[in-house]
This record gives C-alpha cells, structure tokens and sequence, in this order.
C-alpha cells in the first residue's frame, strides 16, 4: 500500500480519469450504491478503501454491513486491491476507539 505522505492531491485536476490515472489521493462520502451508502470510499493508486462507520455499535458490525450491502462490488473492475474498514466511533469519548480491516 503507498503512504499517504507519498500520495499526490488532486489540485487542479479536471476530470476523474486523470485523478486514477495519475495515482492521486481520492475521496468520496455517501457513496450510493445498489445496496444503500457507503459511508467513505477512498481512491489511493494501488488500493480503494470501503469504510463504514458505526456509532456505539462495533466495529465487525460496520465490517458486516460492508459485506451484507456489497458495497465493495463497484470497485473490483478497477484492478485495484480492496480494503473494507469498519469503524466504531465512540460517541461519549468522541474518537475511533476500534476498526477492522479485511
């Protein structure tokens, strides 16, 4: 996976083929798909990132609903590797206290 620190932004960029074709950093929220939202969809050059955030509920439940919901089909035509991420976000410490990744 490339760090972030090595990825270029978008500034300036015209159009989405030039932000996949130029190995830009790329982010979406709300994405909607045949199975509902996905929370956040984030386009790096070697690996998209599903993730889905849950409050007061578990990470594996936000990792479940990913699965359930399918929200990663879009994505596997790109020739990208793919990474679900469920997130828990603790609503009284207000911080990810818990994430899984697959």
């Amino acid at each position: 996976m490339t760090p972030i620190s090595a990825c270029r932004y978008p500034v300036g960029i015209q159009t989405f083929s030039e932000i996949i074709n130029g190995g830009y950093v790329y982010v979406r929220t709300q994405v909607k798909c045949a199975g509902g939202r996905t929370d956040m969809v984030v386009y790096m050059p070697d690996t998209t990132y599903i993730l889905e955030l849950k409050v007061n509920a578990s990470a594996q439940e936000a990792l479940q609903q990913i699965k359930a919901r399918n929200y990663a089909l879009p994505y596997h035509t790109e020739g990208n590797s793919i990474a679900m991420v469920g997130i828990r976000f603790n609503a009284d410490t207000r911080t990810i206290d818990d994430w899984v990744i697959e």
